[in-house]
């Protein structure tokens, strides 16, 4: 089911160290891309993606994140109190502090 998923979607970096998305969590959840954009929502970006916004559910307070404003995305909310993305998705994974 995830790979014919996968294929309706267009998804082309699944796996691949290149994947900014969760795609995984996409599927479960029961999401596709957009039929007006051909984008997948907000919830599943990992920090590293070009446009990782607080509405990820991989954000974290003190996170360097951008935010919508209906279709506008104003990139880095945050400022010097920023945590090193990828650090903080594994301390949120896998704790600690």
């Amino acid at each position: 089911m995830f790979q014919n998923w996968l294929g309706q979607n267009n998804v082309r970096d699944y796996g691949t160290p290149n994947t900014d998305y969760d795609y995984t969590g996409a599927f479960r959840q029961g999401m596709g891309r957009s039929p007006v954009n051909a984008h997948f929502g907000d919830m599943f970006k990992m920090p590293w993606h070009p446009s990782f916004s607080n509405e990820s559910q991989y954000y974290q307070p003190g996170m360097s994140a951008g935010q919508w404003s209906g279709n506008n995305f104003s990139p880095m909310m945050q400022g010097s109190n920023r945590q090193n993305p990828l650090m903080a998705l594994l301390s949120q994974l896998f704790g600690g502090g």
